[in-house]
This record gives C-alpha cells, structure tokens and sequence, in this order.
C-alpha cells in the first residue's frame, strides 16, 4: 500500500527522529528507510525486511490503535504473527488467572520480556539516556511494568516469600541508581565511567513518561531524592480506590537528621 510511507514517516516524525537517528535505533541504514518511506521496497514484507518492520513498529507505535493501522498498511496479518511480534506491537497476551496452565504459560511470556526489555535498554545504553526517544523510553516502562505483573502472579502461584530488594544497590557498576551522602541518585554518575547494562529494577524505570520527557527536555540525567513511596501495580491493572491508600497523621514532627540539623543552626545564626 502505498500510504505504508507516508504513515512511517509521520511516526518518525511524532517520535521526533531524523532517518539517520532512527538507522542507529534499529540497525539499519539510512538509505533502507528512505526506501521505506518511498514505497520503493515491494509488499509483502519477508525476512530481514519484515523482521526490520517489526522493530519499526515496536519503537514507533505508542498505542494499539497506531499498531493495527501500521499493519494494516504494511499488509501483515495480525493472526499470522508471532507470539513475540504480538508483544513488540503492543499486543499483551491475556492467561487468565487459575486456568490450567497459567504457570507455564506466565514463565513464557516472562523468558520473552526479559529478553526484548534486556534488547531495549541495550538499545537506550548506545543512545544515551538524554539521546533516546520518549517512544523508547515508554517501551522500556511497558515492558517493565508487564514484567513485573507477571513476575508477581508467579510469586503468588508459587507461594515464593517477596522479598524487597534494596532501592540502593552497594555496587558502584549499574549507572542508574547510587547513594552518595545517603541519598538515592538516580541517573548517571558524571566523571565516571558508564556502565552499559541497565537495570530494570532502577528508580528511572519507574518514573512516568512524563518525568522522563522533562529530564530529557532540561537535558538532566540523574536526580536525588531523601525517600521515596512506591506503589506496585494494581491487580489486573484496575487502578486504586480510596479505600486502598490510607494516610496517617502525626501529631509531632518527626526529628531531623544530624547533618541538617547543624546546617539549620549554622544558618539561623
């Protein structure tokens, strides 16, 4: 079809990406795309070519919508796809809860995630976190949050004890999370050097898209916070209600650390 083109380039465009920048997100060339956005390589898609499609696809598409018009204008057939290629477009598989081979099929889908979550942020390592595409960026955050729904449903299947991790690694190596002063850092650590594995679990995976897009627009790749709440997924994605968050209120503040506590003198004096 010849709005196939067209259609290509406007997702490079609202990803906000030049073809030579897009060639080094999938490893192509430059001149393949323009040919892409030409028309001039001839449907159907086979082989490396359709393989390169569906990566097109998977950093381009942000919703489910964008992913079944791309199909339909690169003539590829949902139904013939992959279970893979079904997830790289944004097509979660649903397993319904206690049927009965849920734990199989949950170990599946997590092989398959940690392997295209593990090549994403690989991908993210090459750019430079400032460098890469929100696109990218809210595919890391897809793939980690499903991941993590996945993971929890196997823990509860097989009655394993959570155990939480540290939010502060003790080793200098992953770049995304350290604690210097006693702060949780999130980011890169300047003057060092960078650690090209990436770690899921990090605090920058868990920020919005929207918080990544206004580090990467006030071009900051690291931030400090004292402390931090985080809330797990849902059940089932269904959201929060108000009588899952409770709040308490403290009738005494609670005392400062020491090291505040004698800037706060050195300064009321």
């Amino acid at each position: 079809m010849k709005d196939f083109g067209a259609f290509l380039s406007n997702l490079r465009g609202s990803a906000g990406l030049s073809l030579e920048e897009l060639a080094k997100l999938v490893e192509s060339s430059k001149s393949t795309l323009s040919r892409l956005e030409n028309n001039d390589v001839p449907q159907p898609f086979k082989g490396s070519m359709r393989k390169l499609i569906i990566t097109l696809g998977e950093i381009l598409c942000t919703s489910k919508k964008e992913a079944e018009r791309y199909l339909a204008l690169a003539n590829l057939n949902q139904s013939l796809l992959t279970e893979t290629e079904e997830i790289q477009l944004g097509f979660t598989p649903h397993i319904p809860p206690n049927s009965v081979k849920e734990t199989p099929n949950l170990e599946r889908l997590e092989k398959m995630y940690q392997q295209l979550l593990k090549q994403l942020e690989a991908q993210e390592a090459k750019l430079g976190t400032s460098n890469s595409p929100p696109s990218l960026k809210l595919k890391i955050q897809e793939y980690t949050n499903t991941l993590k729904e996945i993971q929890r449903r196997l823990d509860k299947l097989y009655h394993r004890e959570v155990v939480s991790e540290p939010v502060i690694p003790h080793t200098t190596e992953t770049p995304y999370a350290a604690a210097p002063g006693g702060r949780i850092v999130v980011g890169y650590q300047y003057g060092g050097e960078e650690h090209p594995v990436l770690k899921s679990s990090s605090l920058y995976t868990l920020a919005s898209s929207n918080a990544r897009w206004l580090m990467q627009l006030a071009e900051l790749e690291r931030f400090a916070v004292d402390d931090c709440i985080i809330f797990a997924n849902s059940p089932n994605f269904e959201g929060w209600g108000a009588n899952d968050i409770r709040t308490t209120m403290l009738t005494h503040p609670l005392p400062i650390p020491q090291d505040l506590e004698e800037l706060q003198q050195k300064k009321v004096r």
